[in-house]
């Protein structure tokens, strides 16, 4: 998982790396038989060129 401060970047355009400023949970509509899933997480980053992107936690990865 993510922290505020972490170094980002996007798993399918690797190019665009930044640092979290911002991280919420947002209600999933999906759901299966056995139940409803989980809240997912959608992450704010601002990118080195000044962009401020929102993305889902499962499209990013750290850019350690």
């Amino acid at each position: 998982m993510f922290r505020v401060g972490d170094k980002v970047c996007c798993r399918y355009h690797m190019s665009k790396e930044g640092v979290v400023t911002a991280m919420r949970q947002v209600k999933v509509t999906a759901g299966n038989v056995a139940g409803s899933f989980s809240p997912m997480w959608v992450i704010k980053f601002i990118t080195e060129s000044g962009e401020e992107i929102e993305m889902k936690a499962q499209d990013l990865m750290r850019a350690d």
